[in-house]
């Protein structure tokens, strides 16, 4: 009978170490994933807005700019193509930084050495 209470006292302590260290995990990985999204989009509005502010035609007026106000109606819906192709190269460009990262942390670091991909 002592043994049984013994292990689930043990068994207690496992589950109890398990869930603070998830939970504490959990928080760091969650605090690291926020900073890293408001990074990604710092830099992209940092290295894609002013691609789309360059004035080719000298007017005075950003040409590339004017791909943001580009919409398309379908029916009597107004759809902002524009914008959206917009977002999409900045996904674009934030995909491609965290696949740079993983890939320099992959192939130029002892970090991930005994990381195999398949």
């Amino acid at each position: 009978m002592k043994e049984t209470l013994n292990n689930n006292n043990s068994n207690s302590t496992v589950k109890n170490f398990i869930i603070k260290t998830t939970v504490i995990t959990s928080l760091i990985v969650w605090i690291l994933g926020s900073h890293t999204s408001n990074f990604l989009k710092s830099l992209s509005n940092l290295l894609i807005d002013p691609l789309f502010s360059i004035d080719l035609d000298n007017n005075g007026i950003p040409d590339l700019k004017e791909l943001d106000k580009y919409n398309v109606k379908i029916g009597n819906i107004k759809l902002p193509l524009g914008r959206i192709l917009i977002e999409l190269l900045k996904l674009i460009f934030n995909i491609s930084c965290v696949f740079l990262f993983i890939y320099i942390v992959i192939n130029f670091t002892d970090l991930a050495k005994n990381v195999k991909l398949e």
